[in-house]
């Protein structure tokens, strides 16, 4: 009996002591949410490939919609066919609460996106639009018959190998 009691005392100062006001962290990262208006969420998207720049404090994911992460994981060359979007978005790292000396995605710095169209004889072009402040804005945006500058990178990226 004595030592029921003794055990029943215990447990309630580890529920106590477990009880206090300590926040603790979200378990969703809303801060790397994407505010603002775009054509497409590309968070809803597969990820073709992904980087980290330590340098400039950068995460980096391509995103692509079903016709381009089919065309970026089978082919290597730069045509992707018409209808395949690719979207790279940029977020600063933070740390993570979570995990000590981890770095997790932070605020949205950029969307970048890369749209495969046919012009009017039926050739592909390449539109690309940078977004960037909060609400998303257009900063820079062009139409190209051949993809260069930002558009040949992002369309240059392969997809992640798979095991």
């Amino acid at each position: 009996m004595k030592g029921s009691l003794i055990l029943a005392g215990i447990l309630n100062l580890f529920v106590a002591g477990c009880s206090g006001s300590r926040s603790s962290p979200s378990k969703f990262n809303d801060a790397s949410a994407l505010p603002g208006n775009l054509p497409y969420n590309p968070l809803r998207w597969k990820v073709v490939t992904s980087a980290v720049s330590r340098q400039a404090g950068t995460i980096q994911t391509v995103f692509g919609n079903d016709r381009a992460v089919a065309y970026a994981r089978s082919r290597a060359e730069g045509d992707y066919p018409v209808g395949a979007v690719v979207s790279l978005v940029t977020w600063t790292q933070r740390p993570d609460p979570r995990w000590f000396g981890g770095m997790i995605p932070g605020a949205v710095k950029s969307v970048e996106f890369v749209f495969v169209v046919s012009d009017r004889e039926q050739h592909p072009e390449y539109f690309y639009a940078k977004y960037s402040g909060s609400p998303f804005k257009i900063i820079s945006s062009q139409t190209e018959r051949l993809p260069a500058g930002r558009a040949a990178y992002l369309l240059a990226q392969r997809g992640a190998v798979l095991p």
